[in-house]
């Protein structure tokens, strides 16, 4: 990416494109899960990126599908989780348990946004934590 530094973008810019590019360089995103999947795992600024870099390899439809999810108002980060780590610490939930319990919530928030309430998610991981036992 030693384009980028001669185009003396800052280094968040070029990091964020390195990412991005890194990221559809053997296959885009099919669906809106898979990309709010590399939206939590990568930021935003990563996955506008990668939507460019993947429109430019494979063609019109990324960008657009990128803004949809991003637009869709869908939880794709714990920050968006209808559940927040003090409530489930208010629950019992402790340490490593915690984090995978969180976890284990946005990966299911991912697959069903609508699944996104506060009093569903509740008993999700109380559930968690019986299966866990």
């Amino acid at each position: 990416m030693s384009f980028l530094q001669l185009l003396r973008l800052d280094s968040a810019t070029i990091h964020d494109c390195s990412i991005g590019c890194a990221l559809v360089s053997e296959k885009a995103p099919a669906d809106s899960l898979e990309w709010k999947k590399l939206l939590f795992k990568n930021g935003i600024d990563a996955a506008k990126c990668a939507a460019a870099s993947a429109e430019l390899l494979y063609g019109s439809g990324q960008l657009r599908q990128l803004r949809r999810v991003i637009n869709s108002g869908e939880c794709f980060s714990l920050k968006e989780l209808a559940i927040s780590g003090d409530e489930l610490l208010t629950l019992g939930f402790r340490g490593t348990e915690l984090g995978n319990v969180l976890s284990s919530l946005l990966d299911h928030v991912l697959a069903y946004p609508d699944d996104n309430e506060n009093a569903l998610l509740t008993r999700l991981a109380k559930e968690l934590r019986t299966r866990r036992g």
